[in-house]
């Protein structure tokens, strides 16, 4: 049995992996990087729409008729949703949290919306700034697309269609999309309702990680390290590259550089202008400052967010307690909300702006205003910075090195105002990797190979295996890589029979094999399969099912007075035909059955620990076989 992996990586934190074990197929998250029609006059068309990463070209790639789901992590990795529901044969189901179905909604809504919103006379918020620098501020000429839709018609009414198709999963629990397969969602620590995710077929588990923190402090639920687990094979989507010597640069001591050279800059009458989208670590950052201002008496000052989508996004961040951090949640028990924003609207402190269009006409603030403007939107970002450059003490802030290499290489940042980078991205470093992988008995790990260099100091010289545990086999992946992981085959027996106990009922499931032998023998329990002891020979045999068909037919020991396993005695008739049932004898949770005709004899036992079954003639072995096989 192979898993085959097809990766996609596009960039450090956009990725999507086609996976297939046997007749299962399924995609882990849908990732891209997508952008606005608003590119530099520089941009070569036609080398652009013949990149790899142009959606039209994925979707090539896969048949996505024969794909039975999709796995989505967090918001990040949802781009690709839209074009996969609208243009492809897929009719399977896509498992998300309920925090992620609603981010995921905004997020793509506000791609759409910032486009839609940009208003017809652009040249006039140009040439409103350039009056404003009395300079010229753009690095080359911007090029804006007035068609709102791309090359496969993605607007508002695809999203809201293709949001309508998620499937809500709660942490913790189990969903069954195929026979003999099981999915777990895991708390992945890294946004609200972001998760991992354990596929388990045939008793094969597989970790399947995507962009994971256990950075401690911020809101989200904590990192849930029970995916490791019992899982045979790990793969981790997205490790944050370390961009220095160090072992990088804490998220939490981002935060409080941010706040404090907010504060800073408040204190001496500027306005902060922070780039960053209206959700995921922007509740931090806006509680960061808010905490920072009220321990030191300051004034409350003005917060503004510039997105179409805050008011909704910001306000989530009160109604999803469940998914908060243990901290956050036990804030849930006094009279107040987690975040502050429901604070800052009763005082009238917090407002929302949709577009550039709306705020260019409305009063600026002069100062005492932290301004949270989207990445998406260029030209609120372009606006904002030619207004408030030449504001003394005016800060404007990127959570991301990248992002302000793109701003830039766009239009150029006036000198005049100041500009700070502080690094926010919580997801796991190679270190942080290491130690939470230090549980785990997994055979094979798959790692990206954008992260290389910065596990050397965690692997064996050739980066095949780990320093902690070399039985651990690491292997790297990059785009566009197809490649397969044999799973081990167990050793195919006769009856496989699993239980559980929760409270102090017992479940009994049965499955068929391809083929019966030693049908004189003994099935002793497990917790999670089976072990096979014939009587001809000292040998054990383990393995786990193979077919769909049961074997014995049990009924739903659900329904039943203490789960006992004798409800057997209801189906014993359907096992064999041409047998009469001679005699049962049940002595508390034991059971006895006996079948017999005039060619031989069944002689089945039953008990809490194991199945007991034996045949005394040649008619009565292949009997048994074939109601096995059936």
């Amino acid at each position: 049995m192979d898993l085959e992996i097809i990766s996609f990586c596009f960039g450090e934190n956009r990725y999507m992996f086609c996976c297939s074990i046997e007749d299962v197929t399924f995609v882990f998250d849908c990732g891209i990087e997508t952008h606005l029609d608003i590119n530099t006059s520089l941009v070569d068309k036609e080398s652009q729409n013949s990149n790899t990463h142009s959606p039209s070209r994925i979707l090539e790639i896969i048949d996505w008729g024969k794909v039975d789901f999709i796995l989505i992590s967090s918001f990040e990795q949802v781009d690709l949703l839209p074009f996969i529901t609208e243009n492809t044969g897929f009719n399977g189901k896509i498992y998300v949290t309920e925090p992620t179905k609603e981010y995921t909604r905004h997020s793509l809504e506000e791609k759409v919306l910032i486009k839609n919103n940009c208003p017809v006379n652009s040249a006039f918020v140009i040439s409103k700034a350039a009056e404003i620098n009395n300079s010229q501020l753009y690095s080359s000429p911007m090029i804006f697309s007035e068609d709102s839709e791309n090359e496969f018609g993605i607007g508002l009414d695809a999203i809201s269609r293709c949001v309508d198709k998620l499937v809500i999963v709660n942490f913790n629990s189990v969903i069954y999309p195929k026979s003999q397969l099981k999915i777990y969602c895991k708390s992945a620590g890294y946004a609200i309702g972001s998760a991992n995710w354990n596929v388990v077929y045939k008793n094969k588990k597989i970790a399947f990680l995507g962009s994971s923190s256990i950075t401690k402090g911020l809101h989200p639920l904590e990192f849930d390290t029970s995916i490791f687990d019992g899982a045979d094979i790990c793969l981790f989507s997205s490790i944050q590259s370390i961009r220095s010597d160090s072992l990088g640069t804490s998220a939490v001591k981002s935060l409080s550089q941010i706040s404090t050279q907010s504060v800073s800059s408040l204190r001496n009458g500027g306005v902060v202008i922070v780039v960053t989208k209206p959700f995921g670590i922007t509740y931090d950052i806006m509680q960061s400052i808010y905490k920072h201002c009220q321990s030191i008496n300051l004034s409350e000052f003005q917060f503004w967010f510039i997105s179409p989508v805050s008011k909704k996004t910001i306000s989530l961040g009160n109604i999803m307690g469940e998914w908060l951090s243990k901290s956050n949640q036990q804030g849930l028990y006094v009279p107040e909300y987690p975040f502050c924003n429901k604070s800052l609207e009763r005082k009238g402190l917090l407002h929302y702006f949709s577009s550039v269009e709306e705020l260019a006409f409305q009063p600026q603030q002069n100062s005492g205003c932290v301004i949270f403007v989207s990445p998406e939107d260029m030209f609120s970002i372009l606006f904002l910075v030619s207004f408030y450059s030449k504001k003394p003490d005016s800060l404007l802030v990127f959570t991301d090195e990248s992002k302000r290499q793109e701003i830039s290489s766009i239009f150029a940042i006036p000198q005049s105002l100041q500009v700070q980078v502080f690094e926010t991205d919580t997801r796991l470093t190679s270190h942080e990797f290491a130690n939470v992988f230090s549980s785990s008995s997994a055979s094979t790990v798959l790692l990206p190979s954008s992260a290389l260099p910065d596990f050397k100091r965690y692997t064996n010289k050739n980066y095949s295996r780990l320093v902690s545990s070399e039985s651990t086999e690491v292997k790297w992946y990059s785009h566009l890589e197809n490649f397969k992981i044999r799973l081990s085959d167990d050793l195919m027996a006769p009856i496989q029979i699993s239980k559980d106990i929760t409270n102090g009922k017992r479940k009994v499931y049965s499955n068929d094999y391809e083929y019966v032998y030693n049908i004189d023998g003994e099935v002793v329990l497990g917790e999670s399969g089976y072990t096979l002891i014939p009587q001809s020979s000292d040998a054990k045999k383990s393995g786990i099912f193979m077919d769909t068909i049961p074997i014995l037919d049990f009924e739903d020991t659900n329904q039943q007075n203490n789960g006992n396993l004798v409800r057997l005695r209801a189906q014993v008739d359907k096992l064999v035909e041409g047998y009469d049932k001679s005699s049962e004898e049940k002595k508390g949770e034991k059971l006895k059955i006996r079948l017999v005709s005039d060619f031989g004899s069944i002689l089945i036992n039953i008990s809490f620990q194991k199945v007991l079954f034996k045949s005394d003639s040649e008619y009565s072995y292949f009997s048994l076989m074939k109601a096995l096989d059936r």
